[in-house]
């Protein structure tokens, strides 16, 4: 699993990274590969090039020099379509903004605990859905497809 921080305030990631470290090892989990940028450029051009990993989870600012967390999001997302967005920010006027590309969740600074808890219980869950290997058995055998695949199962005589 990678999580990635973008915010202009280095103190933000390294807060939002102790208390995930924490949640999972609360949560008898293994730990996630974490990376923190400065910037939407930067962040862009590490996670959205050719050679880039796949991407579980993002925690964006909203207000940064250049481009803006909900751009630097709209282009995190055409590249990882699974990957869990949160909008971390002082300011509420950008919702709207975040909801047009479907952001996960929209966290306000400064940053609950218990809130950030419970939406990365629910992110986890999230990954889990939509990216779970489903088996499907049919009259010639087996065939495996992801979730997000799937839009419609039909059974007939208890098949």
């Amino acid at each position: 699993m990678r999580i990635v921080f973008c915010d202009d305030d280095p103190a933000v990631p390294a807060l939002l990274g102790d208390c995930l470290r924490e949640f999972f090892t609360a949560g008898g989990l293994a730990q996630p590969e974490y990376k923190a940028y400065s910037s939407a450029n930067d962040l862009l051009a590490g996670e959205c090039g050719p050679a880039s990993q796949p991407l579980d989870v993002a925690f964006l600012d909203v207000e940064m020099p250049g481009l803006s967390g909900i751009q630097a999001g709209a282009r995190l997302q055409e590249r990882h379509p699974f990957c869990k967005i949160f909008i971390v920010t002082a300011h509420d006027g950008y919702l709207d903004d975040a909801m047009r590309f479907h952001v996960f969740r929209y966290l306000s600074k400064p940053v609950d605990k218990a809130r950030l808890f419970r939406n990365m219980k629910d992110a986890l869950w999230q990954l889990a859905a939509d990216t779970r290997p489903v088996v499907i058995e049919t009259g010639e055998g087996a065939v495996t497809r992801s979730a997000h695949e799937i839009v419609m199962a039909e059974a007939q005589g208890r098949r």
